[in-house]
């Protein structure tokens, strides 16, 4: 049939990368870890939409509005599946670095198939819940306590080496002492 072009509407996406948040933010979220606790997260993230997969998200996704929630909860979905999966003592840790890189992985495995490409993504805090927080502090002191008092008794047993020293110094010169006192020159000395 025939229509005017006219009363068609247009739906544009931009195939520029887009910042989440905006302004060079980054957004506060709390997930938890495969020991139960709570952990914050501020991360951001930068993604752009393959322009040959602009009809497909259209019609599966809707408009541009809607893609940008879809990606949203594929990485709030992402930072929770990614943190759930260590421990709370490792993440501040050893697997402080790989956490973002498999967020990262985690939203590419979701969105790449439907033609949106996530360019990078940044983990800018990880902040423990409380209580672990407090028992990293108190370790830490305590270890610092410790070396504290390895270095009071490398300097109490430096002490006692040098009196040692001095002791063995006094006895060699009373020992010499005493053997130029004995005999006749001796006795002439003392007289």
């Amino acid at each position: 049939g025939l229509y005017h072009s006219i009363l068609r509407s247009w739906t544009n996406y931009s195939t520029r990368e887009i910042q989440y948040p905006r302004e060079g933010g980054s957004e506060r979220l709390t997930a938890l870890t495969a020991d139960q606790l709570q952990i914050g997260i501020d991360a951001a993230f930068r993604y752009r939409i393959e322009p040959d997969s602009a009809v497909s998200l259209f019609l599966k996704i809707g408009e541009p509005a809607g893609v940008h929630a879809f990606v949203y909860n594929t990485y709030r979905s992402a930072v929770r599946d990614a943190v759930a999966e260590v421990n709370a003592a490792n993440i501040l840790s050893r697997d402080r670095s790989e956490i973002g890189t498999r967020i990262e992985d985690l939203m590419a495995e979701r969105l790449t198939p439907r033609g949106i490409v996530v360019t990078d993504f940044f983990v800018r805090e990880l902040e423990p819940p409380a209580t672990l927080r407090q028992a990293i502090e108190a370790k830490l002191a305590r270890e610092q306590q410790v070396q504290a008092e390895v270095f009071q008794t490398q300097v109490v047993e430096e002490q006692a080496n040098q009196k040692r020293a001095e002791a063995a110094g006094i006895r060699d010169a009373q020992d010499i002492i005493a053997t130029s006192l004995t005999g006749v020159s001796g006795q002439r000395y003392l007289y």
